[in-house]
């Protein structure tokens, strides 16, 4: 750098020069921009960098043994041009900042994620920092993921939710829906959770109560037709047996109403049918029984064992059917032999 004189001191002046242009050489030691001045020079940088101005300035340190203020330096004080540093990023609550760096300088990216069944309020999914030193946009915020539970009221077998209806719940809250079948109740289990990024809904069960069908009911051999009027959840019909079949046995109801269950069986039980048969009549001292069985139709005979004597009344006992359930003898008493 060269002392400058007046106009009139160049021409009275020996000692007086011309000003020397510091940027021809090397670029004045300048890292990016030199500008010449009267007398001077001077360093400057372009956008997202700034001058470094003195050791440990934006965090940078300089190499070990230098000063910053000697040419060959690799960091000279007020001609190397660093990047201008973006402030620490606010933490995130309920979510993460993607990145191990501790400093942040112009054109670093931080990605931003929030945690498992929450989402950010913004479509700001990375921030930058910017040639002024700041981020690219505030910090989001991360936001709980909700459901809204279903109005169920058309569904005929619905009784009631847990939490109510059109009710606005959190992320992984559990949700109860309780079917009425009759006297019975089934509950259908449900909870908030995330099917997408950040969409949530009701997950678990289906969210209508199930239609219980039983199906075509089981043919029973010697039953009549059954007359129902469909096979859905409580419906039912009188179970009763043929002609000359007597119905055995009872329903799961301890009854002869078969029903369609809500473990989607009907209620049959044991019932069944079979040839109506008499119990034993019992037979009179001195005679024996003739008959084939004591099934519905069938004759029962008595004869005496000592010669001359005849059962009275000597009219065989016919076996019949009473009801449905019992067959019985056409007699209440059975004979006596005499002689």
């Amino acid at each position: 750098m060269q002392t400058l004189c007046t106009l009139y001191e160049r021409h009275t002046c020996s000692m007086c020069m011309r000003n020397i242009d510091e940027c021809l050489v090397d670029d004045g030691g300048c890292s990016d921009i030199c500008s010449n001045d009267d007398g001077s020079y001077s360093c400057s940088c372009g956008a997202g960098y700034e001058l470094y101005a003195y050791p440990d300035f934006n965090n940078i340190s300089l190499a070990d043994g230098e000063t910053g203020t000697r040419a060959g330096d690799k960091i000279r004080i007020n001609h190397t041009c660093v990047r201008v540093q973006c402030p620490k990023p606010v933490s995130l609550l309920d979510g993460n900042i993607l990145s191990n760096k501790k400093l942040f300088y112009y054109e670093d990216q931080i990605d931003i994620e929030c945690d498992h069944g929450y989402f950010l309020t913004t479509n700001t999914h990375t921030l930058k920092c910017e040639n002024h030193g700041q981020w690219s946009a505030d910090m989001p915020h991360c936001k709980k993921g909700s459901c809204v539970t279903p109005n169920l009221s058309a569904d005929p077998n619905y009784n009631r939710i847990f939490p109510n209806e059109n009710t606005s719940v959190d992320f992984g809250t559990d949700v109860t829906i309780e079917c009425r079948y009759g006297t019975g109740f089934r509950n259908l289990s449900l909870y908030c959770g995330e099917s997408g990024v950040a969409i949530y809904r009701l997950l678990g069960d289906n969210l209508t109560c199930p239609v219980i069908d039983c199906g075509l009911p089981e043919h029973v051999p010697g039953a009549e037709d059954y007359i129902y009027t469909d096979t859905l959840y409580g419906s039912s019909f009188n179970f009763s047996c043929l002609t000359g079949l007597v119905r055995s046995g009872v329903s799961v109801n301890e009854d002869y109403t078969v029903t369609c269950e809500e473990n989607r069986r009907w209620s049959f039980g044991n019932l069944t049918c079979a040839v109506g048969r008499c119990t034993d009549p019992g037979t009179p001292g001195g005679a024996v029984q003739e008959v084939r069985s004591y099934e519905v139709g069938e004759l029962l005979r008595f004869k005496c064992s000592r010669p001359g004597y005849e059962p009275v009344p000597s009219a065989p006992l016919l076996c019949q059917q009473q009801d449905v359930n019992n067959a019985t003898w056409n007699a209440t008493k059975i004979p006596i032999c005499t002689g």
